[in-house]
């Protein structure tokens, strides 16, 4: 229901919808990676980082889906810094995990 307002030009319904969703606590993460996509159509990045940024704060995760949304949005409202800055965060994080694999296998 999200994304099909939103297609339709429809925000503030999808944003509605999406605040039900949060209200009754039936927010997951493919609830809110289509709330986060719905804001491509208006370009209201500041929106989909609103959201992105709730995830953890209400027991929500965050998949990989999240993340190549979130940068979409950002590109495509010309936010070019703050894409790049999310694919910083992902490499750190990736480096990050490798390392802390590597040490647990090495430990083993």
């Amino acid at each position: 229901l999200i994304r099909s307002a939103s297609e339709k030009g429809r925000n503030s319904e999808a944003m509605e919808i999406l605040g039900e969703a949060l209200d009754n606590d039936n927010a997951d993460t493919l609830v809110l990676n289509t709330g986060i996509n719905a804001q491509r159509y208006t370009k209201n990045w500041r929106m989909a980082l609103r959201l992105f940024r709730t995830m953890p704060d209400i027991g929500v995760k965050r998949d990989i889906i999240t993340y190549n949304t979130l940068a979409s949005v950002l590109t495509r409202s010309g936010q070019w810094s703050k894409a790049l800055q999310l694919i910083e965060y992902l490499e750190r994080r990736a480096t990050n995990e490798q390392g802390a694999a590597s040490t647990a296998t090495a430990t083993a």
